[in-house]
């Protein structure tokens, strides 16, 4: 009887030994110490509300094999710095670099390390230097076609400023002719404007054209020879077109009988 129960007990603890080496039972998959029910409660939502605002905070959160993930993983580690435990910053240090300081004696360096620029797309590598090239020149051309065209539009805009003004000593001067004709004035030498020949506004000649071989007209000698008005037209001529306007219009206020301190909005076209 003792050596059956011998063997009884050797064959217990094959059985003992056989069941604490299978690692594929239950026992290795259940949690031998389950959590209180107070403590699961407190670990999840309870209100529907807060397990929304989770749901919503984890879809706002990119998958972790996205490449919005790899990006945000890859700027975190470029901004983290290097400590002491680093070989190379501790080579640094013994150099006698430190933190904050440029590299070298004299010349000041950059304080911030270059950033890497990767290298994406199927294009080789000074590809996509020679399309930013061609770009930026294409672009540089639309800017000096648009500066063009604004040019353009200037000049226009001011040509045809100057034709209504044209227009406008045209029409002052007939006017003034017409109200000198209308008094039968005998003596007009008070009024140079009105007997200034009709004739188209012309540039007076510049210095280049200029003869100075020519003999000068003896004009010192007998000034009082010199008609008076054509001195004074002369001198109306080398005005600007503006300037002959506004002394046409000065005139014909001073000389007509209407009331124009109240009523007459300006003197310039815009203003009427």
């Amino acid at each position: 009887p003792s050596t059956t129960t011998t063997v009884n007990q050797g064959n217990h603890d094959g059985e003992d030994e056989d069941e604490e080496d299978d690692y594929m039972s239950a026992a290795f998959l259940t949690d031998p110490t389950p959590a209180s029910s107070s403590s699961s409660s407190a670990a999840s939502p309870a209100t529907y509300s807060q397990r929304r605002k989770l749901a919503l905070q984890a879809q706002s959160r990119p998958p972790p094999g996205s490449a919005q993930s790899i990006q945000e993983k890859r700027n975190e580690g470029l901004k983290r710095k290097l400590d002491e435990s680093n070989k190379g910053m501790s080579l640094l240090q013994k150099m006698g670099w430190k933190e904050g300081a440029a590299l070298g004696k004299t010349n000041p360096g950059i304080l911030e390390p270059l950033a890497p620029t990767l290298h994406r797309g199927r294009l080789g590598i000074g590809v996509k230097s020679v399309q930013e090239e061609q770009e930026e020149a294409e672009a540089k051309r639309i800017r000096l076609l648009q500066g063009k065209e604004d040019q353009f539009r200037d000049w226009r805009a001011t040509k045809f400023t100057e034709r209504q003004i044209e227009n406008d000593i045209r029409k002052a001067r007939k006017i003034c002719f017409q109200l000198d004709s209308a008094s039968d004035e005998s003596d007009t030498s008070d009024q140079p404007l009105v007997e200034a020949p009709l004739r188209p506004l012309e540039p007076l000649p510049d210095l280049a054209s200029y003869d100075d071989t020519a003999p000068a007209p003896d004009c010192a000698a007998n000034p009082d020879e010199i008609e008076p008005w054509t001195a004074e037209s002369k001198a109306f001529e080398a005005l600007e077109p503006s300037e002959q306007l506004a002394q046409l219009i000065s005139t014909l206020r001073e000389r007509t009988h209407i009331e124009l301190q109240d009523v007459c909005p300006g003197l310039t076209r815009d203003d009427h």
